[in-house]
């Protein structure tokens, strides 16, 4: 070998070295390295076509179903997955006055289950409301003359075929939103269920309770009255409630003793014996509840086992 050759081959020699150290440092674009950029994106690129190709797809497990929202009404369950519809919200219990019960003191809960103004009773099965107030149509409203008559009203429809039944639960009512009161209730009985009451005595008139307004009286007759205290036609339940508002107006004194009174019943009502008779009944329930709570809150119940069918 000549000395020329050899240095041709030193010199191709070096020049390779110096290309292999130049690629090692990414600095060859066509070399044949795996580390060059383009051979890096060709591996990506074959990667990536990898994991979409259809035959690929079709190996792989289908995606766990997830609920994430439903429709309006319609709330998430899981394990299994779906929807379902919205619970319900609790109903309230129905506003229903009681005929016999003693008196609840309301509690924190009851705000949840009976309406504005109500308190549980009945072992927390029924509400009514409590004093001052009175149903209508399901809530309870301050009494008034013109809330009492709309009770009244309601009341009568209720208890279509017995009046006296009408208003054994009236004055239940009635008795527990005034707060048991015997002045109060004989003010609300008298101008709703009778319009007033006067008393005649030898000519002089007493008047107990002062007629609010025809306006706010309710009319009766005799239906669901025991046979005793019928008197066909009449409005028996404003005669009872007359001689229930002496006997509430007087209580232990000279007009409200029995003896008094049916001699007072006679003198009035000579020859009706129902009337008289209904006369001597309501006027002993009424000294009865006059000034004790205990038994104005069970009036109705008294009425209805003396008075109706």
């Amino acid at each position: 070998m000549t000395e020329v050759t050899e240095m041709k081959i030193r010199t191709l020699m070096r020049n390779s070295a110096l290309t292999r150290a130049r690629c090692a440092d990414f600095r060859c674009p066509f070399a044949k390295n795996w580390r060059s950029p383009i051979a890096l994106l060709l591996v990506f690129g074959v990667t990536l076509f990898t994991f979409v190709t259809p035959s690929a797809a079709q190996n792989l497990p289908e995606p766990t179903p997830y609920c994430v929202s439903c429709g309006a009404g319609y709330h998430c369950v899981h394990n299994p997955e779906g929807c379902e519809p919205d619970a319900s919200p609790t109903p309230k219990p129905p506003l229903q006055q009681p005929s016999i019960s003693k008196s609840k003191s309301k509690s924190k809960s009851d705000a949840d289950t009976c309406p504005d103004n109500a308190e549980l009773w009945a072992g927390g099965t029924l509400c009514r409301c409590v004093s001052g107030y009175i149903e209508n149509k399901g809530s309870c409203v301050a009494l008034g003359l013109g809330t009492a008559k709309v009770r009244a009203l309601e009341l009568k429809s209720i208890e279509k075929a017995s009046e006296c039944r009408a208003m054994a639960q009236i004055l239940n009512e009635f008795s527990r939103a005034v707060g048991f009161n015997s002045e109060q209730l004989a003010s609300y009985a008298g101008k709703v269920l009778s319009n007033g009451v006067v008393l005649q005595e030898y000519g002089i008139s007493h008047t107990l309770v002062p007629p609010a307004s025809a306006n706010y009286a309710v009319s009766f007759f005799d239906t669901g009255f025991r046979p005793q205290y019928k008197q066909p036609e009449n409005n028996q339940v404003r005669h009872f409630v007359a001689y229930f508002v002496v006997g509430l107006s007087y209580g232990n004194g000279i007009l409200g003793d029995p003896t008094y009174t049916a001699l007072l019943a006679e003198l009035r009502d000579k020859g009706e014996q129902a009337d008289i008779d209904l006369g001597n009944v309501a006027v002993a329930l009424g000294r009865q509840a006059a000034g004790a709570p205990h038994m104005m809150e069970n009036i109705g119940t008294s009425i209805r086992s003396q008075v109706c069918n």
